[in-house]
């Protein structure tokens, strides 16, 4: 810690004993601005020639003699601000929160099965859901397929359209009004058989 020391000349004028009386307020401001490992003690000292000293070393011998170790405040100390009834939970605590609130414990494609073979030469396919327990008013079944959502929410079968030959992944979605995604359920893979105009018969010629 910095000793500043003040020089008390003969004949002290009213200017400098302001500015003495001045130092002590500006010293203990100081000293509260200091992590709490700098605040050790202050001591207030005279010299023998009636310099006052502030210093932070406790004074021995005939060099002076301490008449007061200064008390110094408590440094500041920061608290977050909970809300009423609310705990600081990181986004993910938050959405685990969220989705126990509403209550779903389980969702599932009931059809098709998974690795079902699919023969729908117009690419046909109904999607059965079921989830536990039912369905809040306002929340609905999003289907994603192949990862993208199909435009039809229900709360019950989703009819799917046009679905190109070959092998696809479904996956089920409760979500609320706002699109939020509550519950997801295990993908489950299919394989849409079509005939392929290649392999139709040609009429006949004759």
């Amino acid at each position: 810690m910095h000793t500043h020391q003040t020089r008390a000349p003969a004949g002290r004028t009213a200017a400098a004993v302001t500015a003495l009386r001045l130092l002590i307020p500006v010293s203990l401001m100081l000293a509260a601005c200091l992590p709490p490992a700098a605040l050790a003690a202050v001591y207030k000292t005279t010299d023998a020639e009636g310099n006052v000293i502030y210093t932070d070393v406790p004074p021995a011998g005939a060099e002076g003699q301490a008449e007061a170790a200064l008390e110094l405040p408590d440094s500041n100390t920061y608290q977050p601000v909970v809300p009423a009834g609310g705990s600081a939970a990181g986004p993910g605590q938050e959405e685990e929160e969220q989705t126990q609130a509403f209550g779903y414990e389980q969702l599932t494609i009931t059809a098709p099965a998974d690795d079902q073979a699919i023969r729908a030469n117009a690419g046909n396919l109904t999607v059965y859901t079921q989830v536990q327990p039912q369905l809040q008013d306002g929340h609905q079944v999003q289907i994603l397929l192949d990862g993208q959502p199909w435009p039809v929410r229900s709360a019950g079968a989703v009819a799917m359209t046009n679905i190109d030959r070959g092998t696809h992944t479904l996956t089920a979605q409760v979500v609320d009004e706002n699109l939020q995604v509550l519950i997801s359920s295990a993908p489950v893979t299919f394989h849409m058989l079509r005939v392929s105009v290649l392999t139709r018969p040609r009429p006949n010629a004759n």
